[in-house]
């Protein structure tokens, strides 16, 4: 930084007015370094260059300088080790012990820069790695324990090392193509989870001690829904995990769709994928408490009512928000639970069986109504449907929810007069009409919390084979 004496200064003992030039466009501070003062306030000035302030904006063009020598601060860093803002429109970027990583944007997306430790400001010229272009440019950063992980057009990249011995670059695969910057975060005691073009991947494992990085394609369980996801929109999916709950979120839009419209969360203990919908997710972040909180992917409708716009939390809640009336708040309605079996050929898929009942088995929680549709032979309506079921005992009568039911339940017990036992578990038996049929399927469904721990199904089959099919 070069500058001018401004004004008359005669008569002061060290004060001075600089006028400073502005920075280049993008320059949102200045820092001034100068020597010390020829002047009274020293006998023995230093004619090295030291830290003297900093300008937290581009406009000022006049600083005044009323510091004494012995108050300058550090030494200034030398011609190569602080160059202007070698990557002006970077688009993403990671803190990496203790450097922050910039990319080299949309003009030179395979360069990856970084700063001085502690100094994000500070780059030196040739603190910089260049990438193999054979995975493609960089679409994302993500800081990962001992490793920096650089998502790519076409594959992954690790970063280790330091500042002071340098930084080196892995390649971890070139088969995963990784373009949402924003859907992918660590899982605490899994690893990274990635969404990819064609799945969720977990990159686990590391380069220390011997060790390889693994990436494993986890989302084929919910592939029915993973290869609706629009790809042309897929860099606006967000994901973030939650301690809490110990779930993995990740939302994308599907079905075409331009915006996350539905919500695909991996359970960690139960190693499971369950699907949400009516979440309109446009972006999501993690309290320091653990809770989700994430922006209206639509934003506000001055023209309406109960607008949703702000922030809002996604909990433990069996509630789809809630909507101001006046002074009051009310909840909206619980979502709806679905449990749908894999196609059955219970033991013979040429054979025709007829079932009779399906007997779910699950904890007694109160009063919780569960109905059951049955299907068959791969069609994607329902054959028959049962009335809904209240989680009782079986010995219980009048158990369906039209009629009383003579089991207390938290809900309805009266203070000191009933009492309950523990939740135990029963097995609840529905009567299904689906006539004679290849293959079978049953789907549960509740508004409430409902624990399922296993089913039987009981059928008869009639000796009858389907020996020729018919070509369409």
């Amino acid at each position: 930084m070069q500058w001018e004496l401004e004004g008359n200064t005669e008569g002061f003992q060290y004060c001075t007015a600089l006028r400073i030039p502005r920075g280049p466009e993008g320059t949102v501070g200045r820092r001034i370094y100068r020597t010390g003062n020829y002047s009274t306030d020293t006998t023995n000035p230093n004619p090295t260059l030291a830290y003297l302030d900093d300008v937290k904006n581009n406009v000022d063009e006049l600083f005044f300088d009323p510091y004494a020598s012995n108050t300058l601060g550090s030494t200034a860093p030398g011609a190569n080790e602080s160059v202007p803002m070698p990557v002006p429109r970077a688009r993403f970027s990671a803190v990496y012990k203790d450097c922050l990583f910039l990319d080299g944007g949309v003009v030179d997306p395979y360069t990856l820069v970084y700063s001085h430790p502690d100094k994000i400001d500070q780059y030196a010229a040739e603190s910089f790695i260049r990438l193999q272009a054979s995975a493609g440019g960089i679409t994302g950063l993500f800081s990962l324990y001992t490793s920096l992980v650089i998502l790519r057009e076409s594959g992954i990249d690790v970063v280790q090392g330091d500042f002071a011995n340098g930084f080196v670059s892995t390649t971890v695969t070139n088969q995963v193509a990784c373009r949402s910057a924003n859907a992918l975060d660590s899982v605490p005691g899994v690893g990274l989870m990635i969404l990819a073009q064609d799945g969720i991947y977990l990159l686990s494992g590391g380069l220390v001690g011997g060790a390889e990085f693994t990436v494993t394609r986890v989302s084929d369980p919910i592939e029915d829904w993973v290869s609706r996801i629009t790809p042309d929109c897929i860099a606006r999916a967000v994901a973030r995990y939650t301690p809490l709950t110990r779930e993995m979120h990740f939302y994308v839009p599907i079905d075409g769709s331009d915006r996350p419209n539905v919500g695909l969360i991996y359970h960690v203990d139960k190693k499971a994928w369950t699907t949400r919908e009516g979440f309109p997710v446009g972006a999501i972040d993690r309290l320091y408490t653990g809770e989700l909180v994430f922006g209206h992917n639509e934003g506000i409708t001055p023209t309406t009512q109960n607008d949703p716009a702000g922030l809002f939390v996604i909990t433990n809640s069996r509630h789809m928000g809630g909507f101001l009336d006046n002074d009051q708040y009310f909840l909206n309605g619980p979502p709806t639970s679905k449990y749908k079996s894999a196609w059955l050929d219970l033991g013979d898929a040429q054979a025709q069986k007829q079932v009779h009942y399906v007997t779910i088995w699950v904890k007694t929680e109160g009063s919780q109504g569960i109905k059951l549709s049955a299907y068959k032979d791969h069609q994607l309506n329902a054959n028959s449907q049962t009335s809904e079921y209240k989680l009782q005992p079986p010995d219980k009568t009048l158990k369906r929810v039209m009629g009383p039911t003579t089991f207390p339940t938290r809900e309805t017990a009266i203070f000191n007069t009933d009492v309950w036992q523990r939740a135990d578990f029963v097995p609840m038996r529905f009567s299904v009409a689906t006539q004679s049929a290849a293959w079978f399927a049953f789907e549960i469904e509740s508004v409430e919390d409902f624990t399922l721990v296993g089913w039987e199904i009981e059928f008869t089959a009639r000796g009858t084979r389907v020996i020729k099919g018919h070509a369409v």
